[in-house]
């Protein structure tokens, strides 16, 4: 199943409820914080992951 990714205000990407939802979410966030943002990932109230990307961060 291939999660659908939504950019809102450029900053949340929303995937498709599946199985695959926290895992495709958490290598988002690996991949965000290697371009040096702070990321988390957080449950919907509908069940699929969205990721959050925060500000960049100082190196």
């Amino acid at each position: 199943m291939k999660p659908i990714t939504k950019i809102i205000n450029g900053r949340k990407y929303h995937l498709e409820h599946s199985v695959d939802s926290k895992i495709v979410a958490k290598s988002y966030v690996d991949i965000i914080r290697s371009h040096g943002y702070s990321a988390r990932y957080f449950r919907n109230p509908n069940g699929y992951y969205s990721v959050y990307q925060g500000p960049k961060l100082k190196r």
